[in-house]
């Protein structure tokens, strides 16, 4: 199984202030991790989660970035099976993809900007949501706000936070920037919505529909 502790290897690492980074390389080996934490997190006594005053500290900032509510932000960190507490020292795990699984290069697509959109989707494939910059997926799109286009096939996301937050058929709310995809090696062209764009300042999410049931 693949990881990597790069501060470590590089003499950076203090263990009176630093935090645990764990890279973890490929997309199966980051699956047996995330099932393998979502057992030890509860069974070993050396790992915990975040406590309440550590998840309400936590979406104090995300908040002050993010366009969630206190609410939802302590939802995103409550699911969130890689982040926690190792004998007292936050860690978190980071899944990254083999280079054998890079399928396309950034020069393989053009992107155009098409302003703002908010829309409700359906997740239909979220293997890659794992990774960072993460992507989902979507179809039975509905747009709540913005421009009326058809063909809005994936969300994708450059913000780490909203990596890994909804599974295949799940519903999700998704704010961010409308972007025309043209792919030169298919001769495709589509839309996706992008999290992260530096217009959209922070003003931008994914949030499953679940959360706002709940």
């Amino acid at each position: 199984m693949g990881f990597g502790f790069f501060s470590i290897l590089i003499k950076i690492h203090n263990p009176k202030f630093s935090d645990i980074d764990i890279t973890v390389y490929g997309l199966q080996n980051s699956l047996k991790v995330k099932e393998i934490m979502e057992t030890i997190i509860i069974e070993e006594k050396d790992f915990r989660k975040l406590n309440q005053k550590e998840l309400e500290e936590h979406a104090k900032n995300i908040t002050k970035i993010h366009e969630l509510s206190f609410q939802e932000a302590i939802k995103l960190l409550s699911e969130r099976w890689n982040i926690g507490k190792y004998k007292e020292t936050f860690f978190s795990i980071h899944p990254v993809k083999l280079e054998e699984e890079v399928k396309e290069k950034h020069e393989d697509k053009k992107f155009k900007p098409k302003g703002f959109i908010t829309i409700k989707c359906r997740v239909v494939d979220s293997t890659e949501a794992i990774f960072y910059p993460c992507k989902y997926l979507i179809d039975q799109v509905e747009i709540l706000e913005g421009p009326k286009v058809d063909n809005i096939k994936e969300v994708v996301s450059y913000e780490g936070i909203f990596c890994d937050i909804a599974n295949e058929n799940e519903e999700i709310i998704v704010k961010g920037k409308l972007e025309e995809v043209y792919d030169k090696r298919k001769n495709e062209t589509y839309h996706r919505v992008q999290i992260g764009s530096f217009e959209a300042k922070g003003r931008n999410y994914i949030k499953p529909v679940r959360w706002l049931k709940s």
